[in-house]
């Protein structure tokens, strides 16, 4: 079984060649953006990927109801459907080496995932662990993005960042999410300073805490997916949050992310922002595993 790709167009838009809107174009349909493009270019992760950062939030808050009212910025392949960033394995731009990705659940070999999809080198069955459903928010963020969405008269594009922009952003007083789809690691550090700078508050994580920019240690947590990857982290200077199974304990200098399950759900991300990394002198966070991907996930030690 082949999956059924949905990006518009008969081909994907050369890395080369970013393109961007027309930002006298995008502000003739609205005052305040819906989002802003902030930046473009080559992924840092795998030095080929042309992607895409969105920040959305600016008319209207996010509606999860675990984050709460988080200005969600978006790591998102350029050109490309996120739906089939994972239907053909090319995500790797945007999430690196990321546990959560789908892989054999026989093997532990990564690829593309699909309804019916099949390891190539086993035959086993594919799983994804990851918690983002990018039918919904990567796929309206993509599918704005490049004016796919909705009547042409409404916004087709995000608007091009503009100091005036960052202004804006400042006046909201916002809790920014670095990554609410995308590893922050893919984009250069300057980008997560600025960020940062209009707002008092954000929250972030990367799995390539071990090969990224160490400034990052400051606006990420390390994602670590078992006791000896948070013990490796620690180890290296890093403030980490850990997805656990429900079989496996705190570790010593760990408590329970206070919007989990497990924790009674007490505050939102937005309400907590105990994860701003090194910026923040906090204990570190765990959680079981959730989500659409949660019964996939084997922990870092399983395979």
């Amino acid at each position: 079984m082949t999956p059924k790709l949905l990006t518009a167009g008969a081909a994907f838009p050369s890395p080369a060649r970013p393109t961007y809107p027309d930002p006298v174009m995008a502000s003739a349909f609205t005052e305040t953006p819906s989002g802003l493009l902030i930046w473009s270019g080559i992924s840092l992760l795998d030095g080929i990927t042309l992607i895409d950062v969105i920040i959305t939030g600016l008319k209207a808050a996010s509606g999860n109801v675990k984050t709460g009212k988080v200005m969600p910025v978006w790591i998102q392949r350029h050109g490309m459907d996120p739906r089939d960033a994972i239907a053909t394995g090319a995500e790797a731009g945007i999430c690196g080496d990321c546990r959560h990705r789908p892989r054999c659940s026989d093997c532990g070999l990564v690829g593309p995932f699909y309804e019916g999809a099949v390891c190539a080198a086993c035959g086993g069955r594919m799983e994804r662990a990851c918690y983002v459903k990018v039918f919904h928010g990567p796929t309206t963020v993509y599918k704005t993005r490049h004016g796919i969405k909705g009547p042409w008269a409404r916004n087709p594009w995000y608007a091009i960042a503009t100091p005036e922009n960052l202004e804006q952003i400042r006046a909201k007083d916002p809790v920014i999410r670095f990554g609410a789809y995308g590893d922050p690691a893919a984009v250069p550090t300057r980008i997560w300073e600025t960020l940062a700078s209009a707002s008092k508050r954000f929250l972030g994580y990367t799995h390539a805490w071990r090969t990224c920019d160490p400034a990052l240690k400051a606006f990420c947590m390390a994602s670590v997916d078992s006791p000896a990857e948070y013990a490796e982290a620690i180890a290296a200077g890093w403030r980490t949050f850990r997805v656990r199974t429900k079989a496996e304990e705190l570790q010593g200098g760990e408590i329970v992310c206070p919007a989990a399950k497990e924790a009674g759900k007490r505050a939102t991300c937005f309400d907590c922002s105990l994860c701003m990394g090194t910026s923040r002198k906090a204990k570190n966070i765990a959680i079981i595993a959730h989500g659409v991907g949660a019964s996939a996930f084997k922990g870092a030690d399983n395979g």
